[in-house]
């Protein structure tokens, strides 16, 4: 069943012919989802053990404390928000051909929303908002709040452009 950006519709938001068209994706699967997520986690993991062992090296001695762990938090804030705005999508996502679809490019508002989704569906919910992706509409909770889809793009559209 091929899927429009339903919170558009949603909202009574009219939607041109044109990018109705390229908006007329089926969400990705789970088992993608889940490879871009676990790429991009050793990813984050990669950035997160560079600015340790800069900072360490540059005090000479063990950081410890909130600020270190706000540092990190900020760095994953940016390097989701950075790639999904700039990109529309991460480097994980880029390896399984995964993009964010909207109605319109992505703001920063969506970012937001889509990032506290992932952290509440993650973090205590024990995963159960990713989970949801496995239902008959395979929508996460991100992408609920954030009234975007993620995309798997096939092989004759990527040929196309």
């Amino acid at each position: 069943m091929r899927y429009h950006i339903w919170m558009s519709i949603q909202k009574g938001n009219s939607i041109s012919p044109s990018a109705k068209k390229t908006l007329d994706y089926s969400p990705a699967r789970f088992r993608y989802r889940v490879a871009a997520i676990l790429y991009d986690c050793l990813i984050l993991v990669a950035i997160w053990v560079f600015t340790i062992v800069t900072l360490v090296t540059v005090t000479g001695d063990a950081v410890l404390g909130p600020w270190i762990q706000s540092l990190l938090f900020l760095e994953c804030y940016c390097f989701f928000s950075f790639f999904w705005i700039y990109r529309n999508q991460t480097l994980g996502m880029l390896a399984w051909r995964l993009k964010i679809q909207s109605p319109t490019h992505i703001s920063h508002w969506q970012v937001l929303l889509r990032f506290i989704g992932g952290l509440v569906s993650l973090v205590p919910f024990c995963g159960i908002g990713l989970l949801w992706a496995l239902g008959h509409r395979r929508l996460t909770w991100s992408d609920i709040f954030s009234g975007t889809i993620i995309v798997r793009e096939n092989q004759a559209t990527l040929r196309t452009k």
